[in-house]
């Protein structure tokens, strides 16, 4: 029989609802005026912003990695996402909370996390096409021989 929910598969869902859960109560803290009083422009601008953004774009790709195999996800967070996650997290936060846009708009915090996690998708993205083109080109070479 085979199993549907292993030990990697746990680990993106429960990444999933705790990505979630910091999304729903920054958008909280934020919206409902509970960060008027008590938060400083640094703490808004410079962390909350831009871990919204980022955070968004993290669900979608631990969100495209929960329709394929437990394998997928494994790899994926051993050679992928162990390096991409500090590195990001380095180009967002190296970023003064002050620089909120350069020319267009094009700097800042919120701008590099959008980035980073536009490009953590795309690795995503490619990485499943290329490791599922991989498996499928070996499952039919062992049927030709």
């Amino acid at each position: 029989m085979k199993k549907y929910f292993d030990f990697y598969k746990s680990i993106n869902i429960l990444s999933i609802i705790l990505s979630v859960i910091f999304l729903v109560s920054v958008y909280w803290f934020v919206t409902y005026g509970n960060c008027v009083d008590t938060c400083t422009f640094e703490f808004k601008n410079g962390f909350l912003d831009p871990m919204f953004k980022y955070t968004t774009l993290l669900i979608i790709a631990f969100g495209v990695l929960l329709f394929f195999p437990s394998k997928y996800f494994k790899h994926w967070l051993l050679y992928i996402f162990s390096w991409f996650l500090p590195l990001s997290l380095l180009l967002i936060f190296s970023e003064s909370p002050y620089n909120t846009g350069g020319f267009l708009g094009l700097a800042g915090r919120e701008f590099n996390a959008m980035v980073s996690g536009y490009f953590l998708v795309a690795v995503t993205i490619v990485f499943i096409s290329v490791k599922g083109g991989i498996g499928f080109i070996r499952f039919y070479k062992k049927k030709q021989f």
